[in-house]
């Protein structure tokens, strides 16, 4: 099953495009940091998905296409950005705004 157009969507608009206005660097694997502001769209994605050590990856060791994945291997990339941004003390609107959800339905 590939990946559909609204998911794709929201990966796009929720998640890489706040990455993007993120100001501060990010850390990633307490190793290096980078600042993702000042890059386009198209290279926060490749940037993100070589850091990735667990993403698909076709037999020349290069990263596969969003559009060419399942859809549990982008919720397990999704999920390896949240936690590096919550390693940085950083939480995406998309986040907060589930949490902000669970609380008021469990309230």
């Amino acid at each position: 099953m590939n990946i559909s157009s609204q998911f794709n969507r929201f990966y796009h608009r929720a998640i890489i495009t706040e990455i993007k206005r993120i100001n501060t660097p990010i850390s990633f694997y307490n190793r290096f940091k980078i600042r993702f502001s000042g890059l386009s769209i198209k290279s926060i994605k490749t940037m993100l998905k070589m850091l990735d050590l667990n993403y698909p990856r076709n037999s020349m060791q290069e990263v596969i296409s969003i559009k060419d994945i399942e859809s549990k291997e982008l919720c397990e990339h999704i999920e390896f950005i949240f936690k590096t941004l919550a390693e940085n003390s950083i939480t995406l609107k998309v986040v907060e705004d589930e949490w902000n959800r669970i609380i008021k339905d469990y309230q």
